[in-house]
């Protein structure tokens, strides 16, 4: 058997060189060196590529790896080999790292039959993992580096896919005007997990990973949506500030959330931190883009149909963000409540009213880099706020958060004259109280219910305006504040419990 070594367009014959192995398909191949040319002897056989990754199947006859003769001493310098074989059908195990020295009688590979080798890349797995595999697609060796690439993703990032769903298409140029282009099939159910390294503009090399597919979506998200967070003390108050490094990515500095308006002029980005012992959202954007006045709205969707409106109270001033000039910010302070509701819901789009102006953008239907799709925006901001309730829960001194945001609306001081209830509920999942005030508490526990369908109203009380009723509820939760769990959420005696329904009930 003949092996012929190339350097850059040189092809200098050596002598055979032979994988063996018996004739069991899961045995070990080896090299065994029977014959080298005189002036060849002395020199060192190192092994110069896998063509194969570890772990994948391989089919008889397939380009396995390569090898290279002496030293490496720089571009065109190698002698390489042209790709040796498998002898086998199977899945494939290294048992020799890429440069390593191969000496006479070394074992290189295994192959094994399905399902025997721990590392097999199989489609049963909960992950699954999918490699550039030029033999696979037969491209010719004369055009694999003719820009190969991406040419078109079919499925997002995060998206549920089928077997034989089509899900990206490669391009490679066979000459200057022509483009050849080959589709690309799932061989799996599953989440869509793509690699970054695996873009439209660059090329694609073998052995390169395109994407996973996961039976889970869990850990696609905490791995490539990470939230950073910056806390620092206040040296006059003492005080804890959270603020963020990174919000929703893995590289780069990031302080928020970033979402686009409908017609892609406008950037919104925001942010969840706790400043004084406090809870805000803060509006990042850029000045050329938009500012914001006292007085302006805005709003958020969800997919409960509810909307949740942030009224800015003050003018926009200038951000401390380290690497962007012009960006402008507001705050405003946002309650428990809302802070559950971007965890628990799907946000759906953004609204902002700039009154003066009599205008009204819209937008939050896409997001940035790797949130860009509505989906993973979905999910960027669930996770952000999850991660930020707990942690100041764990890092805020008796941390307690805003029951309701105080507005200077008309409907406000009317509301404050309306009848309002204190009542009392269960979530009889986790056996915890929650003491609130409502207008109406048999709608406030249907919410609840939509939240966690656990929730039981146990008793309500009248009063003959809110003012009062909030007197009353804030009575409740001094008196048990030893017990509080977060906001309104208590674990109580059942003495206590008696207690308050005794007070609600006379």
């Amino acid at each position: 058997m003949l092996r012929l070594f190339k350097k850059k367009k040189e092809r200098p014959q050596v002598e055979d060189i032979k994988s063996q192995s018996s004739e069991n398909e899961s045995s070990d191949f080896f090299f065994n060196f029977e014959y080298l040319p005189e002036d060849k002897k002395k020199e060192k056989i190192y092994l110069y590529e896998w063509l194969k990754n570890d772990g994948e199947w391989i089919d008889e006859g397939q380009p396995l790896y390569s090898i290279r003769l002496g030293e490496y001493l720089g571009v065109g310098t190698a002698m390489v080999s042209e790709p040796i074989l498998s002898k086998r059908r199977g899945v494939i195990q290294h048992l020799k790292d890429k440069d390593q020295i191969i000496q006479i009688g070394d074992k290189v590979y295994t192959i094994h039959p399905k399902s025997v080798y721990e590392k097999e890349n199989s489609i049963q797995n909960e992950r699954f993992y999918v490699y550039f595999d030029k033999y696979k697609y037969k491209i010719p060796d004369k055009y694999s580096h003719h820009n190969l690439r991406i040419k078109q993703w079919h499925k997002e990032d995060g998206e549920l896919i089928k077997q034989n769903d089509l899900i990206l298409t490669l391009m490679y140029s066979t000459s200057y005007n022509n483009k050849e282009t080959i589709n690309h099939y799932a061989e799996k159910n599953g989440y869509l997990d793509k690699a970054w390294n695996a873009l439209y503009f660059m090329d694609l090399e073998q052995n390169k990973l395109l994407y996973i597919i996961n039976d889970n979506d869990d850990e696609r998200i905490n791995r490539k949506f990470i939230n950073t967070p910056d806390i620092k003390i206040d040296e006059f108050t003492s005080n804890k500030n959270i603020q963020w490094q990174r919000v929703g990515s893995t590289e780069g500095y990031s302080q928020g959330i970033t979402s686009t308006s409908i017609d892609k002029r406008i950037s919104l980005t925001f942010t969840f931190n706790n400043m004084g012992s406090k809870d805000f959202i803060v509006f990042q954007f850029r000045s050329k883009e938009l500012m914001l006045s006292k007085e302006d709205l805005v709003s958020f969707l969800f997919s409960d149909n509810r909307i949740i409106d942030f009224k800015i109270n003050a003018n926009s001033y200038k951000s401390s963000h380290p690497h962007i000039d012009k960006l402008f910010e507001n705050k405003v302070q946002i309650t428990d409540d809302e802070l559950l509701h971007f965890e628990k819901y799907d946000f759906l789009k953004w609204k902002i009213l700039l009154r003066k102006q009599g205008r009204e953008i819209v937008g939050g239907e896409e997001g940035y880099n790797e949130y860009q799709p509505h989906k993973n925006l979905v999910v960027v901001i669930k996770k952000f706020a999850s991660e930020y309730r707990k942690l100041v829960m764990a890092e805020i001194p008796n941390y307690e958060p805003l029951i309701r945001r105080q507005t200077n609306t008309t409907s406000n001081d009317n509301a404050l004259i309306e009848e309002c209830y204190v009542y009392l509920m269960l979530d009889v999942n986790n056996h915890y109280h929650k003491i609130g005030i409502s207008n109406n508490p048999e709608w406030r526990e249907k919410t609840l219910l939509g939240e966690k369908p656990t929730i039981e109203l146990i008793v309500a009380k009248k009063f003959v305006s809110r003012k009062i009723a909030s007197s009353i509820e804030k009575a409740l939760h001094n008196t048990f504040s030893d017990k509080r769990i977060r906001g309104e959420w208590f674990n109580l005696d059942p003495k206590d419990i008696d207690e308050i329904i005794v007070t609600l009930s006379s």
